[in-house]
């Protein structure tokens, strides 16, 4: 079976659906209260994103079914809905950033977190693009610096230590 765009925007758009009604069903469920005393409860939250996620699956559906209709009308044999949605080099980007992201959790206690982000970012851009590698460090470092003034500078935020006390 062809996983086509059409297919892969149906399912979304009904398990957006779902979701969002098993949310609100769940908050129902729980007795949580929509209002308290004239102001949000704590039902309020969870409503209200389960009727946006329901909401947006409906349009996904709506939209698929309108780009469909369009294509039959201009007569379009191949269109955008009909394309295969998995695509080998997606596929691979996803692997390497999924084993890259693993890579910082497991480095950042022993090299620390902006070094393993650092070297990471290096890895990403050498891997993924086609830059050199002494602009994918220069890259790196200064990302690197970026964060360190953000999170340890301006905002004080304690970063994980790691066995090397950087």
């Amino acid at each position: 079976m062809k996983l086509t765009l059409k297919r892969g925007n149906n399912i979304l758009g009904m398990t957006g659906i779902v979701g969002g009604m098993i949310i609100i069903a769940l908050a129902l469920y729980q007795e949580l209260p929509f209002m308290k005393k004239e102001l949000p409860g704590s039902g309020f939250f969870p409503i209200l994103c389960g009727i946006a996620i329901a909401g947006c699956g409906l349009l996904i559906l709506i939209e698929n079914k309108y780009k469909a209709k369009k294509a039959l009308e201009e007569g379009v044999e191949d269109s955008e809905l009909d394309e295969d949605l998995v695509n080998k080099i997606e596929i691979r980007n996803f692997v390497y950033t999924i084993g890259i992201s693993i890579f910082v959790v497991m480095a950042t206690p022993f090299i620390g977190i902006l070094l393993s982000i650092g070297i990471s970012i290096v890895a990403m851009i050498k891997i993924l693009g086609r830059e050199s590698i002494t602009k994918a460090i220069i890259i790196g470092a200064v990302t690197t610096f970026i964060l360190f003034l953000i999170f340890s500078v301006f905002l004080g935020v304690p970063l994980p230590s790691s066995y090397i006390g950087i």
